[in-house]
């Protein structure tokens, strides 16, 4: 569980930068108010209204204002990543990574490693040596 845990932490973190560096844009065309078209990564169509009409140069109207508008969002992303572990000095960065080292064995079963030692049975026993050798302490 606490590998399958690091992994998805390690994913969310990357998605996290990836997102926090990336910039787009939106654009959007509105025609009165309301926004009749949007677009991301290229210019929003237009609804065909914004056509301005010729006027002879001898009248003296002026030209009518469209009803139609463009709006353009730009979302900028971060230019530069900067590492945490740059703030932090190699006394500090040392104390953290034996933190997280110790923690990690928190988690750790020791009794799946010793498989050889866990259902020991001694050889039985056919002769008694100090006897045989007839070897006694006194």
């Amino acid at each position: 569980m606490f590998k399958t845990s690091t992994k998805l932490f390690s994913v969310f973190m990357a998605l996290t930068v990836l997102v926090s560096t990336t910039s787009f844009t939106v654009y959007q065309h509105f025609c009165g108010d309301e926004i009749t078209d949007v677009a991301i990564f290229k210019h929003a169509e237009g609804c065909g209204m914004e056509a301005v009409v010729d006027i002879p140069e001898n009248t003296c109207h002026t030209p009518k204002k469209s009803c139609c508008n463009d709006r353009v969002v730009s979302i900028q992303g971060q230019d530069q990543v900067n590492p945490a572990t740059q703030a932090l000095s190699i006394d500090h960065q040392v104390f953290l990574v034996a933190v997280i080292y110790s923690f990690d064995y928190l988690f750790f079963d020791t009794s799946k490693n010793n498989k050889e030692t866990f259902h020991y049975y001694p050889p039985p026993i056919v002769q008694d040596i100090t006897v045989l050798h007839q070897v006694f302490r006194i």
